[in-house]
C-alpha cells in the first residue's frame, strides 16, 4: 500500500515564533472543545455527588471522545473517511497510546487536594505536556509540519 500523502503541503521554513502560532492553529479548536467537554462532564458529575475518580475517569473519556471528534471533522474534507481516519491515526495515534496510559492517572492524581473539576482541570493541563510533545514530534515525522 502507498503511503498517505501528507495532511498539510509542505510550507517553506518560517522563524520559531511562526511555528508556534502554526501548532497552537492547529490544535487549539480541538482542544479547547475537548476541555470543554471534560470540564462540563466534571461539573455534572459532581453535581450528582459521584465518586472523584469516576468523575476523572468520565471526564478523561469525554475529553478524548470530543478531541478526536473536532480533529475529524476538521480534516480536509475531500479525503474519504477511510483517508481521513489513517490520517488522524498517523498524526496522534503514538500521542493517544501514551495519553490513554496518562491522562486518567493525571486527572485522578490532584484528587486528594483539590475539589474534581480543578483536578481534572490540572490533570488535562498536565497530561496535554505529554500528549503534544508527542503528536507534534509524530507530525513532523511523517511531514505534517512546517519544516
Amino acid at each position: 500500500m502507498p503511503p498517505l500523502p501528507p495532511c498539510l503541503p509542505p510550507l517553506p521554513p518560517r522563524p520559531r515564533t511562526a511555528a508556534i502560532g502554526f501548532w497552537i492553529r492547529r490544535y487549539a479548536v480541538q482542544d479547547l472543545t475537548a476541555k470543554l467537554a471534560a470540564l462540563a462532564t466534571a461539573a455534572l458529575l459532581a453535581a450528582t455527588e459521584r465518586t472523584a475518580g469516576s468523575i476523572a475517569t468520565a471526564s478523561a473519556a469525554a475529553e478524548i471522545l470530543a478531541f478526536y471528534a473536532v480533529a475529524f471533522w476538521r480534516a480536509p474534507a475531500a479525503a474519504t473517511h477511510g483517508v481521513r481516519l489513517a490520517r488522524l491515526l498517523r498524526e496522534y495515534g503514538p500521542a493517544e497510546l501514551v495519553d490513554l496510559a496518562v491522562r486518567p492517572i493525571a486527572m485522578v492524581a490532584p484528587l486528594p487536594w483539590l475539589p474534581p473539576v480543578a483536578a481534572v482541570a490540572v490533570g488535562s493541563l498536565l497530561a496535554d505536556v505529554l500528549f503534544y510533545a508527542t503528536a507534534v514530534a509524530a507530525a513532523r515525522r511523517f511531514g505534517l509540519a512546517l519544516h
